[in-house]
């Protein structure tokens, strides 16, 4: 039988801009042996019963003023239920990201441990510039299993070969079964960072592959957004 893969996507009325399209990619996806499942965490139901109303899916998860703490929340749901009906890989995706019709399969034909999808966006850089990068850091310098990152450049995610990398953002990301047997999603409100890092610095700690594969190019619908990450992270909502 072919890998059993559960796809878990936190959402929230946030995102209901882009669901829709969203919703119609990810539900043909290619691949003959997969299942779809959301939740969303927002203030209300209201749009939980679109949801339901879509024919997806959905579970409805309790909702936390910080962002950060409902998403990773929510990915843990998703480790669970992966572990607990014996899925072999769980295929994390954003709301806003769609990866091509035969990611799935793709991504686990490299037997890796983790193997991300590829997508950009706009990026504050040191200079203070604001410059579409790639989602995806490779390592600078290590001192012991981690060290400090840098963004890919164009001729690594120009490159039709796996990357190693440090970490990607968390909008495309396939796990492979034993990675969760060890490691929860998890972030520090210390550090700017999401869950997505700290899959990252975790699988590194325990030895596990972490590659990219760039040819996994990504649509991220995130122009069209009605809100501000900005504006909620002066709130502290993120």
């Amino acid at each position: 039988m072919i890998p059993k893969v559960l796809v878990g996507v936190p959402t929230s009325n946030f995102h209901r801009y882009c669901i829709d399209q969203f919703i119609k990619e990810v539900k043909n996806f290619s691949y003959k042996n997969y299942k779809l499942i959301l939740t969303d965490n927002s203030k209300t139901h209201s749009f939980y019963k679109e949801l339901k109303n879509k024919n997806v899916e959905v579970i409805k998860t309790g909702y936390l003023k910080r962002a950060r703490s409902r998403v990773t929340r929510d990915h843990n749901l998703f480790r669970k239920i992966m572990l607990k009906e014996n899925y072999d890989f769980l295929f994390i995706l954003d709301q806003d990201v769609i990866p091509p019709r035969d990611a799935i399969e793709r991504l686990i034909s490299h037997n890796k441990d983790i193997v991300y999808g590829l997508y950009f966006g706009h990026h504050i850089l040191n200079d203070k510039s604001n410059k579409v990068m790639p989602f995806a850091w490779r390592f600078k310098t290590r001192k012991g299993h981690w060290g400090k990152v840098r963004y890919l450049n164009p001729d690594e995610y120009n490159n039709k070969n796996l990357i190693d990398v440090a970490f990607c953002g968390g909008g495309c990301i396939m796990i492979r079964r034993n990675v969760m047997e060890k490691i929860k999603f998890r972030y520090s409100k210390n550090i700017d960072a999401w869950d997505d890092r700290w899959l990252g610095f975790d699988a590194y700690k325990n030895k596990f592959q972490v590659y990219l594969d760039p040819t996994i190019k990504c649509q991220h619908l995130y122009l069209n957004r009605p809100f501000l990450w900005k504006k909620l992270k002066e709130k502290n909502e993120v």
